[in-house]
């Protein structure tokens, strides 16, 4: 006996399918949509040669990089999640229906977790992706731009979907959009949490157990640093001399101030001169000290 004729004789079976057929389409489109963010994280890592493994909620770079890497990176996955809702935008555009509406959601799933957070906590991403994204595109690193883009970018693939389907905001509806809602951020958040269970061993760096780890307090740190400074003037200078250790000094101060310290004021000398040789002369050279010791008074 095929499938078909167990339908056909169960048709409760056939609309319980059917039912669930978008809710599946719904979920698979949310971890896809979460994968190509984590590939457009690892393909600009693989562009500039650092070894990096996307994972289905989460990408792992497995060496250092730069500052200016490191922003492209973060800026990779964001541009994943903007063609993932519009590639899911322009799909439901051509072929509307039930299955493409479904794609769609789960594209838009991304955006509206973001704006989520960005409502509850301050900031749309966790860490700071979108700070760094922000600065690899030339915006402020503190700033809230791609916050409002993802809050933008939900609301117009939102109302296009209203528009392209024409439906009514009815209970029914409205009850179908919560449940939604609530499903797909359950799924972000078993997601996230059963991929960094799995891979976290696998591809975090462990920090070595040998050796004791020490914090420093950050004034003992600032002037043992300020001391390796003074040190590294007074070797380049020849000598670890007095001076050198002021002119580091000077160095760091200015770090710190924000401004080049002004020179010390030389003073000029009153009534001081160059004595003359012992052997010279000696009853002259005791005359000269006795009128500097006792100034004359006018």
């Amino acid at each position: 006996m095929d499938s078909s004729t167990t339908t056909q004789k169960r048709p409760w079976l056939r609309s319980l399918l059917a039912g669930a057929k978008p809710w599946l389409l719904f979920v698979s489109a949310i971890l896809a949509s979460v994968y190509v963010h984590e590939l457009g994280h690892c393909a600009v890592a693989w562009l500039h040669g650092y070894p990096a493994i996307p994972t289905p909620a989460k990408e792992y770079i497995l060496k250092p990089m730069p500052e200016v890497v490191r922003n492209q990176v973060s800026l990779g996955g964001v541009l994943g999640s903007v063609a993932a809702v519009v590639a899911g935008g322009f799909w439901f555009h051509r072929r509307p229906s039930t299955t493409s509406s479904a794609l769609l959601a789960g594209a838009m799933t991304v955006p509206g977790v973001y704006t989520l957070r960005f409502v509850l906590e301050g900031r749309g991403h966790d860490g700071t992706e979108f700070q760094e994204a922000q600065a690899a595109l030339g915006l402020s690193y503190p700033g809230h731009a791609l916050d409002h883009i993802f809050y933008g970018l939900l609301v117009i693939a939102a109302v296009f979907w209203f528009c392209r389907t024409r439906a009514r905001p009815t209970l029914w509806l409205v009850c179908r959009l919560l449940v939604g809602a609530v499903a797909a951020v359950a799924a972000m958040v078993w997601l996230q949490s059963v991929n960094n269970a799995v891979f976290d061993p696998l591809f975090e760096p462990k920090p070595e157990q040998n050796q004791p780890v020490t914090s420093v307090p950050r004034a003992d740190a600032g002037r043992a640093q300020l001391g390796r400074e003074s040190g590294v003037r007074s070797a380049d200078s020849g000598s670890a001399s007095p001076a050198g250790f002021r002119r580091g000094l000077n160095l760091q101060a200015r770090n710190i101030v924000g401004h080049e310290p002004a020179p010390p004021k030389v003073l000029r000398p009153h009534r001081v001169c160059a004595l003359p040789k012992a052997r010279g002369n000696q009853k002259l050279a005791n005359r000269v000290l006795i009128f500097s010791l006792f100034p004359q008074r006018a």
